[in-house]
């Protein structure tokens, strides 16, 4: 090893200055001759694999050396989302997402003449009842008419929110499905 060398080529150095202790060796550690960009690992990850339409999602993606050391920061690492509709970004890695589907976040880094790419996706299902739209299929009925309704209930974000809808008539009356 080249480290344990060097020490050895300083102890008779050290020795004939007239020095009685040995010095500390010195322990380097060197990169492998032969680096590559399979050599280092991109990672992403997002702060849920679910969330509410319009609740924010925090990516974050790390780039480890060979050594597992962190150098994201000296590379330049794009990201993207995808698909593109209903998408905010908040800034920082934290988006919220209005259309319920299932988003990927992409990062990529060129290392070493290589591309690496990772990514982390997140389902979005619809949020809590915002509004309801209600049906009749007559404007008008009489006593004993029998008129078809139905409702559709969807978030802030227009996203129908399933469930069961109840109605209540009032007057009472019969009431069916």
């Amino acid at each position: 090893m080249r480290t344990a060398r060097f020490a050895l080529c300083l102890l008779p150095l050290v020795l004939a200055l007239g020095c009685t202790e040995a010095p500390e060796p010195i322990v380097v550690e060197l990169q492998p001759d032969a680096l590559s960009a399979a050599d280092f690992t991109l990672t992403v990850s997002a702060s849920a694999d679910t969330a509410e339409a319009g609740s924010p999602v925090t990516f974050t993606y790390t780039l480890l050396d060979w050594a597992g050391e962190d150098v994201t920061a000296s590379y330049d690492v794009r990201t993207d989302v995808s698909p593109a509709v209903g998408v905010v970004a908040d800034g920082g890695g934290t988006y919220r997402f209005t259309r319920v589907d299932t988003y990927s976040y992409f990062a990529s880094v060129e290392v070493l003449g290589s591309t690496l790419v990772d990514v982390a996706r997140v389902g979005i299902t619809p949020g809590p009842a915002a509004s309801i739209d209600i049906d009749a299929d007559r404007p008008l009925a009489q006593a004993g008419d029998v008129v078809t309704m139905s409702a559709v209930v969807e978030d802030a974000f227009g996203n129908e929110v399933p469930g069961d809808v109840s109605y209540n008539v009032s007057p009472s009356a019969a009431v069916a499905g």
